[in-house]
């Protein structure tokens, strides 16, 4: 049973995806403009609707009636549409993952070699792979309700907080399990076949440093974002403008800021997944046969 080092592959994560940074963005480009594509549209529902200006609309604080209408603006038909097109895109542009999968596990792409490959047959696995793993999270999270609602029936308080105290260490443990099954997506994307089950079972004795691996990657990566948006809001105050969104050039600023962290945070969360197949699993020709 290979164990998954926490701290090693933090470290390897976060120093790879910034060494790398544009080398995994030139290797998955189409996907990626299709992300930003779909970012842009959802960040342009919520301008027109007054979102962004609504949270300082009142002296520098958020307004609640002028939040509370833009809200409700998002819910027009045409709103609507506009953001099912844009979740599309971002589930199109999902399969970036394959890519960024390759060139950590395979060295695809890496110094432009290899050119990049618009469509390629681990796409279909890798979406098929991550279909598997939806529908049983969809399981999991009806079994979890039915729990819950179970535990609400229960006329004892002192045995209501013990289940709900079992409910907290559950809902840790399946996030745990999650990641044991996010592990077939690297296996998809190098062509291995992205078996969910069999990885799964691969994967024994991982579950809570899985969890700690990412938990800790969610903690680094709000912290970064905390203090990169404080950075541009104290320029904001050195430059004399009262709000960000009373000035074009900080919300263009906050929104260039805003991608930078979220194409880090989201190359971050797949390298961990390749980083822990290596570790935990593999490279493809010593994965585990497939059950």
């Amino acid at each position: 049973m290979r164990k998954l080092p926490v701290f090693a592959s933090l470290g390897e994560v976060l120093s790879g995806v910034a060494r790398h940074y544009f080398q995994l963005l030139g290797a998955a480009w189409p996907a990626v403009l299709v992300l930003l594509a779909a970012v842009g549209m959802i960040a342009w529902l919520y301008y027109s609707v007054g979102y962004f200006a609504a949270l300082t609309a009142d002296e520098g604080k958020p307004d609640l009636a002028a939040l509370e209408a833009a809200a409700i603006a998002l819910t027009t038909d045409s709103n609507r549409w506009a953001a099912y097109g844009a979740q599309f895109l971002v589930v199109a542009s999902a399969v970036a993952a394959v890519r960024w999968h390759r060139l950590v596990l395979l060295g695809e792409g890496a110094n432009g070699e290899g050119g990049v490959v618009p469509l390629r047959k681990e796409d279909g696995i890798y979406l098929f792979a991550l279909l598997k793993i939806l529908l049983l999270c969809i399981g999991g999270v009806l079994l979890f309700a039915l729990a819950t609602f179970a535990t609400s029936m229960t006329g004892s308080k002192a045995l209501n907080v013990v289940i709900a105290l079992l409910l907290v260490f559950l809902y840790f443990l399946a996030f745990g399990l999650l990641m044991r099954l996010m592990l077939a997506l690297p296996d998809a994307s190098v062509g291995a076949g992205g078996r969910v089950f069999a990885i799964f079972r691969a994967s024994e004795g991982n579950t809570w440093r899985l969890l700690g691996l990412v938990l800790l990657l969610g903690f680094v990566t709000s912290i970064v974002i905390a203090v990169a948006f404080m950075a541009v809001g104290a320029l904001a105050n050195a430059a004399g403008v009262a709000s960000l969104s009373s000035s074009p050039v900080f919300i263009a600023a906050s929104i260039v800021v805003g991608l930078a962290i979220y194409l880090y945070f989201v190359m971050a969360q797949v390298t961990v997944l390749s980083v822990a197949y290596r570790e935990i699993i593999g490279m493809p020709g010593d994965s585990p046969q497939a059950a």
